[in-house]
C-alpha cells in the first residue's frame, strides 16, 4: 500500500478524477501511465494527475499493526502526551 500527498489543489469537472486540496493523503491503487496515477480518498476513487502529488515513504506493518495519518497538527503542554504534525 502506498500513499501521495497533494502539493498542487486539482479542481475539475470532468467525471473519474478526485478533487484534491493541498495536502490531502490519497491511498495510491494504480500508476496508469506516466501522467495519471488512480488513487482514492475520502472513500471515492479517481484519477489524479502525477504532478499534483507527491509520493509518502512506504511503511512495513504487518496484520496485528495499524496505521493512521494525522489530519491535522497536534500539540500537547502535557507531559507524556504523543505529539505529531500531518
Amino acid at each position: 500500500m502506498s500513499y501521495a500527498k497533494a502539493i498542487f489543489p486539482y479542481q475539475t469537472g470532468v467525471i473519474g478524477d478526485l478533487e484534491l486540496q493541498v495536502d490531502d493523503v490519497i491511498e495510491v491503487l494504480e500508476q496508469v501511465d506516466v501522467n495519471w496515477t488512480r488513487g482514492k480518498l475520502n472513500g471515492k476513487i479517481g484519477l489524479v494527475p502525477c504532478k499534483f502529488i507527491q509520493q509518502l515513504p512506504t511503511v512495513d506493518i504487518d496484520n496485528s499493526q495499524s496505521l493512521y495519518i494525522a489530519h491535522t497538527d497536534y500539540r500537547s503542554d502535557h507531559e507524556g502526551d504523543l505529539q505529531f504534525r500531518r
